[in-house]
């Protein structure tokens, strides 16, 4: 090397350092995520949600004290908003609380007692991850569980489904239509939920004949739990005059916009006229036309079947049902109301959440049509003052980092970002004790 070259590294080497054999020192750990919970306000948070769930009802019998949960929501709505990056971390929170709270359900057989009798239920290939199915039996007394138990359970494991069959409470060809069962059927979904975790996206509800009838009642007033429906020679409630078939009852049908029907019918069936299931694929096409789209119906009506499973079901049932998601997050839904369609008391449970709407205080016959676009929600009520109505959204419904409007009835709600929402994670997730359908921002109209 020239002196000239010696005397010119040198002086670089002065200026950047010699080479070592040492590593390089370690770099600092990184910046916990901006907007992370202090410490306060997450402890705030646990202790809501652990005293939500502690006073929300153990199960579908009983109600909410309206009283402590107004008081809990003002709590929990003090909390908002809450940091984008903690929404995992409060999602996981909540259903981890959430199933320390209420019943287990049997791993086999077990039931429930309500004011009006005993269901028991049997339970068939539970395991976690699996899909469920609710099937109803067709006897209208207390044995009938463990008949549509054999009819279904071969069938199960193929669509990776375990299985719940419940007993009726009383001997009435509407026993599942009535307050007490509707209430014991609720609480096996959300037992089986907590308990079994199974895949609250694939839970089906079917049934034959009586079972067949409830399945048509429970889908439609419950729409938003399920990923199909399955009502085999059943029945649908209906206004008669004169003997003749005047009108299928209202809030059912309208509720199934995204829910997948399959069922068979008997043109020889004396039991369960076909008359109300060949109305209702009617009443769906023209709904259907109405709302370009959705209402899927899979139907075969068969001339010579009467009052009994063809032979290829329910072997093609399970076949449709592993084939089958729910709908968690549908860009468009109709909602229509009916507060006690069987009536029996007062002890009917009322549905106040759909999807990603809720309504404190809904009216019989009330009816919602609501759509998500890329920047806007538009809400079209009928037959209901807008006023006390939620709408939900999260980014599984459109981009929540820009402005949103919301449109009611023609008129601007809202016009602007939506900041996360504890409030709105901790109810979404509570309406149906479910991890998957949960919102994380809220427009109170």
């Amino acid at each position: 090397m020239t002196p000239e070259a010696a005397a010119l590294l040198a002086a670089v080497l002065s200026v950047v350092g010699a080479p070592s054999s040492r590593q390089a020192p370690p770099r600092p750990a990184p910046a916990a995520p901006a907007g992370a919970l202090p410490p306060a306000k997450q402890k705030a948070i646990e202790d809501v949600a652990d005293a939500w769930f502690a006073a929300r009802p153990a199960t579908a019998l009983e109600d909410w004290d309206a009283a402590k949960r107004a008081e809990l929501l003002e709590r929990a709505k003090a909390l908002d908003p809450i940091p984008k990056s903690a929404i995992a971390e409060i999602r996981s929170l909540l259903w981890k609380t959430a199933c320390k709270h209420g019943p287990q359900l049997a791993k086999t057989t077990g039931g429930i007692e309500t004011s009006s009798g005993r269901s028991d239920y049997v339970v068939k290939n539970a395991g976690p991850g699996r899909g469920l199915l609710i099937g109803l039996h067709d006897d209208p007394g207390m044995g009938g569980m463990n008949d549509a138990a054999s009819k279904w359970a071969p069938a199960l494991a193929k669509a990776k489904l375990a299985g719940i069959f419940p007993s009726g409470i009383v001997k009435d060809r509407d026993a599942w239509g009535l307050p007490g069962a509707e209430r014991v059927l609720l609480t096996l979904v959300e037992q089986a939920k907590r308990t079994l975790e199974i895949d609250p996206d694939r839970v089906f509800v079917a049934g034959f004949g009586s079972g067949g009838a409830g399945t048509w009642f429970l889908a439609g007033r419950h729409a938003d739990l399920f990923a199909g429906a399955l009502p085999f020679h059943g029945r649908i409630i209906a206004e008669y005059e004169d003997g003749k078939l005047k009108r299928l009852h209202h809030g059912l049908l309208p509720n199934l916009r995204v829910v997948p029907l399959y069922f068979t019918t008997g043109a020889r069936d004396s039991t369960y006229p076909p008359e109300t299931s060949l109305e209702a694929d009617k009443v769906l096409a023209e709904l259907r036309k109405e709302a370009l789209g959705g209402y899927e119906v899979n139907h075969k009506h068969l001339p010579d079947a009467g009052h009994e499973f063809v032979p290829s079901e329910p072997a093609g049932a399970a076949a449709w049902m592993a084939s089958k998601k729910r709908s968690t997050f549908p860009k468009a839904i109709t909602w229509e109301v009916t507060l006690d369609p069987i009536p029996q008391g007062p002890d009917r449970i009322v549905t106040r959440d759909f999807y990603w709407l809720r309504c404190e205080a809904p009216t019989d016959a009330m009816r919602v049509d609501a759509e998500v676009k890329t920047h806007s929600v538009t809400v079209r009520v009928e037959r209901h003052d807008p006023k006390g109505l939620t709408v939900f959204l999260s980014p599984d419904l459109l981009d929540v980092d820009q402005p949103v409007q919301v449109y009611v009835n023609g008129e601007t709600r809202w016009n602007g970002v939506l900041e996360p929402s504890f409030s709105a994670m901790l109810e979404s997730m509570s309406a149906r004790m479910d991890r998957s359908m949960v919102f994380d921002r809220r427009v109170d109209l």
